[in-house]
């Protein structure tokens, strides 16, 4: 069987770590492909992402957590319900500056106003606040001007 008659698949398994691509499919088609076989690379873990974190996958999600009765519900699934309009909204949107399509979003990202936030943005929230505090009082110099002296009734409560 020469090279040129084979035809290689190679995968990526899904569930793998996201923000840490596997070479080893690229290096393995690149070479294959150098020495004239016909090799492709799938990665089945963005994949599986992809489809998930899309406008009908964020649907089907919610679908399935509709069916749940209320007193078995997560407070995660909870918020997920009542946030569900803001998330399928901005989705698409977040996948493609994600994938480097839109870089301007990250402004509207870094607003906090543009994407539903859940219980990891209010601890980032309180840390920061209270980074500030102490800042503040410990270094009262230029950190004290833009420190905030008091918490908005909008802030989530930290203890």
């Amino acid at each position: 069987m020469s090279a040129s008659s084979l035809r290689v698949l190679s995968l990526i398994p899904p569930m793998t770590q996201l923000n840490t691509p596997y070479p080893s499919t690229a290096y393995l088609t690149g070479f294959l492909r150098s020495r004239g076989v016909a090799a492709f690379q799938e990665d089945l873990a963005l994949a599986l992402v992809l489809r998930l974190f899309s406008k009908a996958g964020l649907a089907t999600l919610r679908e399935h957590v509709q069916r749940i009765p209320m007193r078995q519900r997560t407070d995660c699934m909870m918020q997920f319900d009542i946030s569900y309009e803001r998330y399928a909204a901005t989705v698409d949107a977040v996948i493609g500056f994600l994938q480097g399509r839109d870089a301007t979003l990250s402004y509207r990202i870094a607003g906090r106003n543009y994407l539903p936030e859940g219980r990891a943005s209010r601890r980032w929230t309180c840390t920061w606040i209270r980074t500030t505090r102490t800042a503040a009082t410990r270094w009262p110099g230029p950190s004290a001007r833009w420190a905030p002296r008091t918490e908005p009734a909008t802030w989530p409560r930290c203890t």
